[in-house]
């Protein structure tokens, strides 16, 4: 900070126009930032085959803040420190100086805050993902902070009689303060009602088919929230707010990793299927679709020739789902009854039987979809990226082949009991 016998210096041309650059490059890429979390596009040249995981960190709770993007704040801070950049230079009135430094002391210091939690979240909350854009704007964040402290006029006294330009040092102590607060209230906000899997609630219906499927939560009913925490709490998922084969307030909870494309999860879906007769309310199974598909995975480098219309498979049996929640099983159902993948174009016409057309293509428009895949992205990064399918469990994640496998874990390790063994021994009773 400048002292006051420094105060009749004003910056330079060379200090406003790079601040006016790195506050232009901040707003840039925030503004690229915010339109990727709207329509949960894909960032360009971010991917793990540049060493970069741009999805993992833009489909996180911590993208968020109270279920605003984060970028946009950072779009409003930018903007502002942007327009502030233009009044500082020596030709504008002196009053007009000091408030253009105030704003920028005060979005300086918040913003380069900020941008140390995010590299902090980056690190230890993300499992190391980096998003290169983020980190870009990070440092625009705190290059800027670095300039405005070291030159933001500040009087000696508690005003700034001395020079009009010059913010006093009461008003910059309080102006700093400020911004303190503001960041303290990104963080407790992020970290007291974030919820990184309720993060988009569910839409209600438009339309309802006339036959509903008991193996899904109604879409007319208010969606409650029940997290529940896998694989020893590194997979955390909201039932009530995910497709799931069950009732979302069973006994015990699983996660099934699968692709629509995937010839063994073929398999796995047929040994599940006697899940809900055997042991009733006991248990359920949230169905995440992972497609192996660089369309919409960004951890896959290439799409091998199998997966090939992974990601639209995927988006129709999600878009059902968030059209009319009642249907989404009968869809899931059907996508597997073939040993052949269906084909997309088919998949979209049975989706429009089951839900309406103008439904489904509303539907597909939604952005949770895309946030959707990603979160079940990271959830397959998070278990090691093993093959696929996988039971995710509390305790482990399993290759279930057989369904004898299946059913000693779950009565022997869990301790279910069969409900269909008890209400035939009731019937055998009564009729004696």
């Amino acid at each position: 900070m400048l002292s006051l016998t420094d105060l009749r210096q004003p910056p330079g041309t060379l200090f406003c126009w790079s601040l006016r650059i790195m506050a232009l490059l901040g707003l840039g890429i925030s503004v690229y930032l915010l339109w990727l979390s709207v329509t949960a596009g894909q960032a360009a040249g971010c991917g793990p085959g540049n060493g970069f995981d741009c999805g993992s960190v833009l489909a996180s709770k911590w993208s968020t803040w109270l279920g605003v993007p984060v970028s946009l704040v950072a779009v409003v801070m930018y903007a502002a420190m942007l327009l502030a950049s233009g009044w500082i230079k020596p030709t504008s009135l002196p009053r007009c100086q000091r408030r253009a430094w105030s704003v920028l002391l005060v979005a300086a210091v918040a913003a380069a805050g900020a941008a140390l939690w995010f590299i902090y979240l980056q690190k230890y909350r993300l499992d190391n993902s980096v998003c290169i854009y983020c980190m870009v704007v990070h440092f625009c964040s705190i290059a800027i902070a670095i300039m405005v402290l070291a030159r933001v006029p500040i009087a000696g006294g508690v005003t700034a009689k001395d020079d009009s330009r010059a913010v006093g040092t009461l008003s910059a102590v309080g102006l700093c303060s400020l911004a303190l607060v503001a960041l303290v209230v990104l963080i407790v906000g992020q970290l007291r009602f974030n919820r990184e899997e309720a993060k988009y609630t569910a839409t209600p219906p438009t339309r309802s088919i006339g036959s509903s499927v008991s193996s899904v939560t109604p879409s007319h009913t208010t969606p409650n929230q029940r997290l529940v925490k896998l694989y020893k709490g590194k997979v955390k998922v909201d039932t009530y707010d995910v497709p799931i084969q069950g009732k979302p307030d069973a006994t015990y909870i699983m996660l099934k990793i699968f692709d629509y494309t995937c010839r063994h999860c073929r398999h796995l879906h047929k040994l599940l299927e006697p899940l809900e007769s055997r042991y009733g309310d006991q248990v359920a199974v949230i169905l995440a679709p992972m497609p192996l598909d660089s369309d919409c995975n960004r951890l896959m480098k290439r799409t091998p020739p199998p997966h090939e219309y992974a990601c639209e498979l995927a988006r129709i049996g999600l878009a059902v789902w968030r059209a009319d929640r009642t249907a989404f099983y009968k869809f899931h159902n059907w996508a597997f009854e073939p040993q052949t993948p269906r084909l997309p174009t088919r998949a979209k016409v049975y989706a429009a039987e089951l839900v309406g057309r103008e439904e489904l293509e509303f539907a597909l428009k939604d952005p949770w979809i895309g946030k959707q895949i990603n979160r079940n992205v990271m959830i397959w990064k998070r278990i090691g990226k093993p093959p696929i399918p996988r039971l995710i469990t509390p305790v482990r994640v399993m290759h279930v082949q057989f369904r004898d496998q299946l059913y000693d874990f779950l009565e022997g390790g869990l301790g279910l009991k069969r409900i269909d063994i008890d209400a035939g021994a009731a019937t055998n009773d009564n009729r004696q």
